[in-house]
């Protein structure tokens, strides 16, 4: 909170040495040590060393299939995504994370039925509908934007921060 990485970053590599089993401030170190070293061989190995004591953890799956998006291997944050699909099924990060990952890569029609597959297991979260608009509006299918943004008004329409999404839709 006071952007003291440097003494962050000592305390978080304190802790691991003290604590190795601790899975997730080793998570977290591996996170540091990506973001702040710029040293993704190091980031790998801390989270290697997760896995060998919870393969199906979370956070640090999370963070390795994000080092690979950053480092624009897409099929291997895919992958990492499918494992926690696999792990942490009622989690909607996986459904979401996949499809906005076809989106990056411009493969607007399997990102829709990516979209489509998260709509169908989370189709009370907004996020669903408003990606479904946004991937119509990029497909070109205004019709089936408009379906959807209605879709977002009807189901969410109390929610000032859905409408705020449904209002900027209806502008695209």
């Amino acid at each position: 909170l006071r952007q003291q990485f440097d003494d962050a970053f000592v305390k978080i590599k304190t802790l691991v040495d003290n604590y190795p089993e601790d899975i997730e401030a080793r998570s977290i170190y591996a996170l540091l040590v990506w973001s702040f070293a710029k040293d993704t061989t190091g980031a790998f190995q801390q989270l290697e060393e997760v896995y060998k004591i919870d393969p199906k953890f979370q956070l640090a799956l999370g963070f390795s299939a994000y080092i690979h998006l950053d480092l624009k291997e897409y099929d291997k944050a895919i992958e990492v995504f499918n494992r926690i699909k696999e792990y942490h099924p009622d989690s909607p990060t996986p459904d979401l994370s996949i499809a906005n990952i076809y989106t990056r890569m411009g493969q607007h029609d399997k990102a829709k039925t990516a979209y489509e597959e998260y709509y169908k297991r989370f189709p009370d979260d907004a996020a669903a509908l408003t990606n479904l608009c946004n991937n119509a509006i990029r497909r070109r299918d205004f019709a089936k934007a408009d379906f959807y943004a209605e879709e977002l008004a009807r189901k969410h329409g109390q929610d000032p921060y859905d409408m705020n999404d449904y209002f900027e839709i209806k502008a695209n």
